[in-house]
């Protein structure tokens, strides 16, 4: 909800253009105008103090004649459809910037209505009431309908960042990942009023908003992913989408958003590059066309055949005639277990600046992996991070040589790799290296 200028316009006002602009006003209310005058204003001027507790307002009309509010909410479409009240409809209009203060969405995703935040079926008194009256787009008016919540947050007097309540997630479609869904939910709060924005966001079915026009956005940018793509012959990795992503986000740097497409695009490719599940289903989706294991199988007999022809004692000209045989490595290294830490004892590679290439301490699941089996697959892990090139890798490979100590290779891009072929990289990688 974003806070907006309130209307110069008073009830008096409103009363006032009625009463020289409109015939059967007088007829009706003129001979009572200064007593229905004095009562609406005391109203307005308890609805500006009272803005913090809104519901708790009185509905009390003992001073109003009979039959008055019954004709006051008639005038109700006199008030901002109709010609004598149309300046104070452009003013508010005005006020908003085009955006509804509500959903924060420019109006050209819907028409622009008036909403009562009090409802006059509820609230009579406030019919026709400028500072009860604010303009919306038609959905959240719709929306909201005649609820009133127990704190009623108000345009003219509260604003808050959506978003920062609500948190946008991927539910992943592992088989098809652009075709998963983008789903919109409260995120953990401690802010102060937080439920009362929360019921605020439920009142008007913002998550549901939001989520709807989420699901387009992505979709439309998973579209345009995929044209990017397909002019571009490569192997791709986490880390490397990460990257591609990062450029068709025009709002990366930017601080100042409103919700628009652009905005939701922000949040999906943000919710994109967060979610390493769907990075890694979209990798290996990318990647059908590269028969990885294929490439792999052939290549370990061919590693096999150049070891037995040389006579070669030094184990880094093996780590390099590894590098250069099997297909797509990009880092072959000797790493030693101390103290919970792999540290780096030997490689092939580019050169390395990161520390967290030569000394890194893996995660327990890690660990019990590597430990446990003879060998092990990774798509995400410290060293696939941090290795150079950057963004390049997207697969490790990690096969014991005996106690605490490992060959690690890693892939360019992301694949699954079968049982059958590790089995047997497995084999020629420990005859060769132990």
């Amino acid at each position: 909800m974003r806070k907006i200028d309130r209307p110069s316009y008073k009830i008096r006002d409103v009363l006032e253009i009625l009463r020289n602009e409109v015939g059967n006003f007088n007829e009706t209310i003129g001979q009572n105008f200064d007593i229905i005058t004095d009562s609406f204003s005391e109203y307005e001027e308890a609805y500006e103090k009272n803005y913090e507790n809104l519901s708790d307002l009185s509905v009390d009309t003992k001073n109003i004649p009979n039959g008055v509010l019954e004709d006051i909410k008639e005038y109700y479409c006199n008030y901002y459809v109709g010609k004598p009240l149309y300046s104070i409809r452009l003013e508010m209009e005005k006020n908003v910037k085009m955006r509804c203060p509500i959903c924060d969405c420019p109006f050209a995703y819907s028409q622009v209505t008036l909403d009562h935040i009090l409802p006059k079926s509820k609230f009579p008194l406030y019919a026709i009431t400028p500072i009860n009256l604010v303009p919306t787009c038609h959905n959240c008016n719709m929306r909201k309908g005649k609820s009133v919540p127990s704190k009623v947050l108000h345009p003219y007097f509260h604003g808050f960042m959506t978003f920062e309540y609500l948190t946008i997630s991927i539910k992943v479609n592992e088989e098809n990942p652009c075709e998963s869904i983008i789903e919109v939910e409260f995120a953990d709060s401690t802010k102060e009023n937080c439920e009362d924005i929360k019921k605020n966001i439920d009142l008007y079915k913002l998550r549901q908003k939001y989520t709807d026009l989420s699901n387009i956005v992505f979709l439309k940018l998973m579209d345009e992913y995929k044209q990017v793509i397909n002019v571009v012959e490569n192997v791709y990795s986490i880390n490397g989408l990460k990257k591609s992503f990062k450029c068709l986000d025009i709002l990366m740097d930017s601080t100042d958003y409103i919700i628009d497409e652009n905005y939701l695009r922000h949040l999906c490719i943000s919710a994109i590059i967060k979610d390493d599940t769907f990075l890694i289903c979209l990798a290996k989706k990318l990647n059908i066309f590269v028969d990885y294991n294929a490439k792999i199988f052939d290549s370990i007999n061919e590693l096999k055949d150049k070891v037995q022809k040389r006579y070669i004692l030094n184990q880094s000209n093996v780590l390099q005639i590894i590098k250069e045989t099997l297909p797509l490595i990009l880092f072959v290294g000797i790493y030693k277990l101390k103290n919970d830490f792999l540290e780096l004892m030997n490689f092939r590679g580019l050169s390395q600046i990161k520390d967290e290439v030569f000394k890194f301490k893996p995660s327990e699941e890690y660990l019990n992996s590597i430990k446990n089996d003879q060998h092990s697959s990774f798509n995400k892990s410290i060293l696939l991070s941090n290795v150079e090139p950057i963004n390049k890798s997207g697969t490790e490979i990690v096969i014991s040589l005996g106690i605490d100590t490992f060959c690690i290779l890693l892939v360019e891009g992301t694949f699954d790799i079968h049982s059958d072929v590790m089995n047997k990289l497995e084999l020629i990688i420990k005859e060769i290296l132990i």
